[in-house]
């Protein structure tokens, strides 16, 4: 991450006798792949965010990302790198101190982003952000932190869906509360994405520690489908061992479960696990090895009864710098599949350059 000093007086929203903070960061990545992407694909994202303290312990920060969506290589008409990639900003404006804050933009639903469910259960479907602009006010205050937020919807510019969430902790046990109400349905022109969901959602979750292994029961009822779930996670280190569980008792489809057991010791770590959700089976074993400071082998498998697993192999090495060289071949179970394994890889052979700053 970069930092640039500048005078207040060249940033006309952050007005002060102060200097204004400058932080430039980001990521790129250009590679080739013999099969998903049909030869050279490159993207990158870059996020430049002001910041100025202001009086009463405030401080104003003005986030602005920039997203290079990806360009492919076509061969079927010799033009080399497609045209249609294109920038796509988000900006996230926000004042806040230590206990308030109040931000518009590209920020996280209220109740997805202090909801802590079980995992894969099938009615906490909270809304997440994919796009949209949202209005959120926060705040902290005895051990409790709390959020509520709506949608700015394109077409009327009025607020949309409501949702709100909270967390907090009581002597040994964490605790969190989660709700959204039914809103507008996704549309062309009120700005909501594929990641919105109109429908009402509660949750609640309680988590503690005891004798060694940490526990949490959630409950999430989807009031507008007529569902709910009830699920239980237990996880338990044993010296470089980790063994975790959950089971999910649905109200409409089968009942889910899985355990996993994960390894972690000097250069070496393995990640073993089966679930179950809805009838549906999935069985991984996946690894890596550091060889040295800069070397780290890897390879994995996963059987998913939904077709998104695969096998995998590959080596990802250190540049230095925030530079990273990744070689990588995998077999997916669906033709065209390029997200299965720890790190999203590809279908075939991929070579791929990586840069963050």
């Amino acid at each position: 991450m970069k930092k640039i000093l500048l005078s207040s007086a060249a940033i006309v929203a952050f007005a002060g006798a102060a200097s204004a903070e400058i932080t430039l960061s980001g990521s790129a990545t250009v590679g080739y792949n013999d099969d998903h992407e049909g030869g050279v694909y490159a993207d990158a994202d870059i996020d430049f965010t002001a910041s100025q303290e202001l009086n009463n312990g405030w401080t104003a920060a003005l986030s602005y990302g920039i997203e290079l969506e990806q360009l492919e290589y076509s061969d079927d008409d010799g033009m080399g790198i497609d045209q249609g990639g294109s920038f796509d900003g988000n900006v996230l404006f926000s004042i806040s101190n230590d206990m308030y804050g109040l931000h518009y933009g590209d920020t996280e639903f209220a109740a997805a982003s202090l909801w802590s469910g079980v995992s894969d259960m099938a009615s906490d479907g909270f809304s997440e952000k994919d796009g949209e602009e949202i209005l959120k006010f926060t705040g902290k205050m005895g051990g409790i932190e709390a959020a509520i937020s709506a949608p700015v919807l394109n077409d009327s510019q009025e607020l949309g869906q409501m949702s709100f969430g909270a967390t907090g902790s009581f002597g040994n046990f964490g605790f969190g509360v989660a709700y959204q109400e039914e809103g507008e349905a996704m549309s062309a022109t009120n700005g909501l994405e594929g990641d919105y969901n109109e429908e009402e959602i509660l949750g609640l979750f309680v988590s503690t520690d005891l004798a060694g292994a940490s526990i949490k029961v959630a409950y999430a009822s989807n009031e507008t489908a007529g569902t709910d779930s009830t699920g239980i996670e237990v996880s338990y280190p044993i010296g470089d061992v980790s063994v975790g569980a959950f089971y999910v008792s649905e109200s409409d489809q089968d009942d889910g479960f899985g355990v996993s057991v994960d390894y972690a010791s000097g250069p070496a770590s393995v990640s073993a696990f089966y679930n179950e959700v809805d009838g549906a089976a999935e069985v991984g074993l996946e690894g890596s090895y550091a060889v040295n400071d800069d070397l780290t082998v890897f390879a994995g498998y996963i059987d998913d009864d939904n077709l998104e697993g695969g096998a995998y192999i590959g080596a990802e090495y250190d540049l230095g710098g925030g530079a990273s060289f990744l070689a990588s071949y995998g077999d997916a179970d669906e033709e065209g599949d390029d997200e299965f394994g720890a790190k999203d890889y590809k279908d075939g052979m991929t070579v791929q350059l990586g840069l963050s700053f």
